[in-house]
């Protein structure tokens, strides 16, 4: 059996801050296949790291991202040692398009995100091989339209969820289930719609053991040094 590739969660969100360039770096630093991060669009149009709306819970700075500039956001955060990280800043750090995982939060961010990606990995071939995941079909839509040989992943967080048209449609590379959702239901579906099957909030060895057994490709964990440490062991 082949071992599941390991995606490290917002960088690596249970080693370093959250969606920051520490926690993209710790993500890369332990070996991790892959990192994900989140994007939203700030008021003047520059693409950065957050997984939140508001930056109260991470930063406990009480502003909303798409209501402020960025270099208003970036001098506030500064201070509290996790700055608001770009897009571009991401890409210095990592330059193999097929270690991206990147979820886009809102319909804002999709052009600026596609455009900057386009600058930096110019051919279809490498742009080809960047994962781009959403909860939100709105956004998969348009990064199809715009994008349309991207690698798609459809985001699920329930275990009923209805599929099969909406992939049909959007042509989807991966669907990727919450842990606690019916892995079963979509491990079937995956295999049947010769779908990848990555799985996220696997943050336990009972969880990733869970996620091997109902055949996924990759888990998506916020703690990528543990889990690589075992890979091994899970993939036979």
């Amino acid at each position: 059996m082949v071992a599941m590739l390991v995606i490290g969660h917002r960088g690596a969100k249970g080693e370093a801050p959250e969606n920051t360039i520490a926690a993209i770096k710790q993500g890369l630093a332990s070996g991790a296949d892959a990192v994900e991060f989140d994007l939203r669009a700030t008021r003047d149009g520059r693409v950065v790291l957050s997984h939140d709306a508001w930056l109260s819970r991470t930063h406990d700075i009480r502003k909303r991202i798409t209501h402020q500039n960025f270099a208003t956001l970036r001098k506030s955060t500064e201070t509290k040692n996790a700055p608001l990280a770009t897009l571009e800043e991401v890409l210095d750090v990592i330059s193999d398009c097929s270690q991206l995982c990147i979820e886009i939060k809102r319909l804002s961010a999709v052009k600026p995100t596609l455009k900057i990606l386009a600058e930096r990995f110019p051919t279809k071939k490498t742009q080809g091989k960047i994962f781009i995941e959403s909860f939100s079909l709105a956004i998969l839509r348009r990064v199809r339209r715009l994008w349309p040989h991207a690698r798609l992943g459809f985001l699920l967080y329930r275990s009923h969820q209805a599929i099969k048209s909406r992939h049909g449609k959007l042509n989807f590379y991966a669907i990727v289930p919450n842990v606690k959702c019916s892995l079963a239901r979509y491990s079937k579906y995956a295999k049947h719609a010769n779908l990848k099957l990555y799985v996220y909030n696997a943050n336990d060895e009972k969880a990733w053991h869970r996620a091997q057994n109902y055949h996924a490709d990759a888990i998506i964990t916020d703690f990528p040094s543990k889990a690589k440490n075992l890979k091994v062991s899970i993939g036979k």
